[in-house]
């Protein structure tokens, strides 16, 4: 922080957080969607596709794979079902990163 702050203050001539500056900007003064928004489904129909090309299919295999191991595909089922929550609660701001 005191390394952002001390580059970014030099760089702007102003005493500057950039992180806080970005927080509060977003979320206090909700002005987001100033730098574009994106349909709702925007992370499942196409960021996520993309970025999981290859890891996709090995969670999916891992979660329908038989094993002796009773815990195994319920951990990551649970874990499946965290990362879906994550996504979904993150879909519904219009503007997506």
């Amino acid at each position: 922080v005191v390394a952002s702050v001390a580059v970014d203050s030099m760089f702007w001539g102003t005493t500057v957080w950039p992180e806080g500056v970005v927080l509060y900007y977003n979320t206090v003064l909700n002005k987001s969607s100033d730098w574009g928004v994106m349909a709702w489904h925007w992370y499942f129909s196409s960021a996520l596709p993309r970025a999981m090309l290859f890891a996709l299919p090995l969670a999916l295999v891992a979660v329908a794979w038989p094993t002796k191991n009773t815990r195994g595909p319920t951990i990551v089922r649970r874990l499946g079902a965290v990362f879906l929550c994550f996504v979904a609660l993150y879909s519904y701001l219009p503007h997506k990163e």
